[in-house]
């Protein structure tokens, strides 16, 4: 029963003749191709894509890293010497008198 339901399946899968197979079998290459075509061209615009961020990303850092760099001398002006003598003058800050220094009697610090 078996072998007679593959023998009709081998019929009616193959009803066409030489012509008709022959075709058959082009148009089934050639959706295969288009189908690789189509894959081939995703994958394309997928590498695309990635390439206009990753040269985004490496504008950006470069910008970023442009504005650190400002931000440091910035932070090194205003460390400066004259910069922190003119602060002194506009906050009436006035120089101590007499400087003493804390010597330890003691190897520890706080005692119980």
């Amino acid at each position: 029963m078996m072998l007679k339901q593959k023998s009709q399946l081998k019929k009616t899968f193959f009803i066409f003749s030489g012509a008709a197979r022959l075709l058959q079998r082009r148009v089934l290459v050639l959706s295969v191709i288009a189908a690789l075509i189509f894959t081939y061209a995703g994958l394309a615009n997928d590498v695309a894509t990635e390439g206009y961020q990753l040269s985004t990303a490496t504008e950006e850092i470069a910008s970023l890293r442009k504005t650190q760099a400002n931000l440091e001398l910035d932070i090194a002006a205003a460390r400066s010497l004259p910069r922190v003598a003119a602060a002194v003058g506009s906050l009436s800050l006035v120089p101590a008198s007499s400087i003493e220094y804390a010597t330890p009697t003691a190897t520890a610090v706080a005692v119980r």
